[in-house]
């Protein structure tokens, strides 16, 4: 895709990735390792919406699955080298992992609707779902740090945005292994959403077509 394509791309689909978020009965219910009943009581809470778990869940991972190719594009034409090279591959391998998460979600919700004997499955699901997601998480977000130093070195976008990437991305992959199921995450999420409009802005206004 031209600049322009991964501009628009960068500068809206954080917003809808994050809204999605949003909207979900999972934001409502807080951060996982937080919810006041532990895992099983955050698997009853959202078997009481399950269907809505699903929904938002899938529109969500499909929303992020669109940046991240187009986090892939940016990559592929704004660095080059072994930054580039690897950001890309541990971009795609998170990516892929998050999958698994997203899906471990619903499952855990679905779960926990068919009734209380269920819960215990769900709330194992949701230990999964952390696991697989802390992993996943830490994988993408130091692709996010080499895709930023592979910007910084080729001075491809404006060093505030490359120095966000590799901040940001660095936070994601501590973050991910010390709290990934606590509220402190957010910070990354939020950074990553703002920094990729920034780019994807940058890109609209200076890409070629």
């Amino acid at each position: 895709m031209n600049s322009k394509i991964t501009g628009w791309v960068l500068a809206i689909f954080p917003i809808l990735g994050m809204a999605c978020w949003m909207a979900s009965p999972m934001f409502a219910a807080g951060p996982p390792g937080e919810f006041e009943s532990g895992y099983a009581g955050l698997a009853a809470e959202l078997g009481q919406s399950a269907n809505a778990v699903s929904l938002w869940m899938v529109l969500a991972g499909l929303a992020y699955a669109i940046l991240t190719v187009g986090l892939i594009s940016l990559k592929s034409k704004y660095t080059d080298g072994a930054y580039g090279y690897m950001a890309g591959i541990l971009l795609l391998v998170g990516f892929a992992g998050q999958g698994v998460e997203t899906g471990a979600f619903s499952a855990a919700a679905q779960a926990a609707s068919k009734g209380a004997e269920m819960i215990p499955s769900a709330a194992a699901l949701l230990v999964l779902a952390a696991t697989a997601g802390g992993g996943a998480t830490a994988i993408f977000a130091l692709g996010l740090a080499l895709l930023g130093a592979g910007l910084y070195m080729k001075k491809s976008v404006h060093v505030i945005s490359s120095a966000s990437y590799m901040i940001i991305g660095l936070f994601g992959v501590v973050g991910s292994i010390f709290f990934y199921d606590g509220g402190l995450m957010a910070v990354y999420y939020f950074g990553l959403t703002l920094t990729t409009i920034a780019v994807g802005i940058e890109l609209i206004r200076t890409g070629q077509d």
